[in-house]
């Protein structure tokens, strides 16, 4: 399919709805929200500010797919959802023992950007869930999915007596020290989790592959920053990409 015109992709995730403006298969604006916050407004911005014709949407929010479809057929575009299944002609998926559908449509666009851009790589991808995916010659390999240290945070916070709970959403993700208080101590804590557990993958699988090409898409710019610090093995490249599901979805959606 040749896209020419404006048209509007959709991430839409468990925390976050990404939707990116694309035209010629270029990336030319892409806003965000809440997915809690939904609304008719936030796409009326982005629909008066371009003459979007066609609408494609990643999700794996089902109710929240459901409310944006019916939000965005007050604007008479033509709505396509994308599903697993669209991958399977795209992407050597024979190492996987999983049926199709089973599969999370974002992981299957971040593979499919993987593939585009290397030959061989591993992604990692910052969400609510976590995770890490191996592509070698256009296969997807295999998946990690890590645990989300939020929800060991708010248990600790409800069976702690002495601790109370804080917001989590704008903590300093710069700050690995021993902490003077509680609230230091536990974020230094959560950096060490995220900082450490990918240094180690990372470390674990040049080692046994010898991958050099790392990607990194969401997540906060400054621990990733500190990520690059620690990695002292120059033949490993640790390559941030906004959005790089997104991208996988536009190049997916010029096989329609």
């Amino acid at each position: 399919m040749e896209l020419k015109d404006y048209f509007l992709i959709l991430d839409i995730g468990n925390s976050k709805l990404k939707a990116a403006i694309y035209s010629n298969n270029e990336e030319i604006e892409v806003f965000s929200i809440k997915t809690g916050s939904i609304s008719k407004i936030f796409f009326n911005k982005i629909l008066k500010k371009f003459k979007v014709k066609k609408c494609f949407i990643g999700s794996v929010v089902p109710n929240a797919t459901i409310q944006v479809k019916n939000i965005l057929k007050s604007f008479n575009l033509y709505i396509k959802e994308i599903k697993p299944k669209d991958f399977i002609n795209v992407l050597d998926l024979n190492k996987i023992n999983e049926k199709i559908n089973k599969i999370g449509v974002d992981l299957l666009g971040f593979s499919y950007f993987l593939k585009n851009k290397w030959k061989k790589s591993i992604g990692f991808c910052f969400g609510t869930f976590s995770f890490s995916i191996f592509m070698n010659n256009g296969a997807l390999n295999g998946a990690i999915i890590f645990p989300h240290i939020k929800d060991g945070i708010n248990s600790l916070f409800k069976n702690a007596a002495l601790i109370d709970a804080f917001n989590l959403n704008n903590y300093d993700h710069s700050f690995i020290d021993f902490g003077k208080n509680t609230y230091e101590s536990i974020i230094s804590g959560a950096n060490h989790f995220y900082i450490g557990s990918l240094v180690n993958f990372i470390n674990y699988f040049y080692l046994k592959n010898k991958t050099v090409n790392y990607c990194i898409t969401g997540g906060d710019k400054t621990r990733v920053t500190m990520l690059k610090k620690i990695i002292s093995n120059k033949k490993i490249k640790i390559n941030v990409i906004d959005n790089a599901v997104i991208k996988g979805y536009a190049k997916l959606i010029l096989t329609f």
